[in-house]
Parts: C-alpha cells; structure tokens; sequence
C-alpha cells in the first residue's frame, strides 16, 4: 500500500469520469429532437448520468487534495491512508473528513461516520468493536 499508487489510481479514475462526462454530453447533443416521452425519458438519464459523474468528480478531486495536504502521523487522521480488519473483511481505507464511496479497490472512509469516529486519532494495533458487533482493527496507517 503505497500513497503514489493511491494518487495515481485516483488520477486515472478521473480521467475515466471526465472522458465519461465528455461522451455523454456528445450523447445529450446528440439526443435533442422532438420532445417525446421517449426523447425526455433518454435525455433525464443522460442528466442524471451527468449528475453523478460530476459528483464522483467533485468527491475524488476532494480526497485527492485531501491525501496531497496530509502528512504521515501515525494515528488516523484526515488524510489517511490505512488498511482495517472489520470483521472478517480487510481492505484499504481513505480516510476524509466527510464523504463516501470507492475509488478503484479503494473505500473513501468519513472520519464523520461510526467507525470513522471509533478510529479517529488511534494509532497502528488500536481495536473497537463497530456499532454492528465487528472487531475492527487498524493494522496500518500511512
């Protein structure tokens, strides 16, 4: 787990969004015509596709300035990057102060939700049990 593979992952996600962004206004442009059932039903999907590319957007450009500020400490913070054990799953979390979702194998982690506020500030080893019943433990932190 390593922060620059992180970033570049997060770089080529958004490269991804914004050729997806491109397309679909092509496909709105391309979409205008007579004002059919059909027609607005197309042209509401192609906006709510707009809508949450841009928010997908909006979110990595949040958590990649977010992990560019941020400097190791060694206890979870805004910034973080940290691999957890929550039950029997174990994965790789970026950790925001607020936000959610995935970016590639990666979940954004809000310091705002339960387990982000029974982590926060707790360092590599630190244990909690989560509000549904799992052991989560933090077993690293860059």
């Amino acid at each position: 787990m390593d922060k620059e593979k992180i970033t570049q992952t997060i770089i080529g996600e958004m490269e991804g969004i914004k050729k997806a962004l491109l397309d679909l206004a092509k496909e709105k442009s391309e979409s205008e015509g007579p004002k059919t059932s059909w027609h607005n039903t197309i042209h509401l999907d192609i906006e709510r596709n707009i809508e949450w590319n841009q928010g997908r957007l909006f979110t990595f450009n949040k958590v990649l300035s977010t992990l560019e500020k941020s400097e190791y400490t060694g206890l979870i913070i805004d910034g973080s990057i940290i691999f957890l054990e929550i039950g029997e799953d174990k994965g790789i979390y970026i950790v925001v102060e607020k936000g959610a979702g995935t970016i590639g194998e990666y979940v954004i982690l809000s310091l705002q939700s339960p387990i982000g506020q029974l982590i926060s500030g707790q360092p590599v080893g630190y244990q909690a049990v989560s509000p549904a019943g799992d052991t989560i433990k933090v077993l690293q932190v860059i």
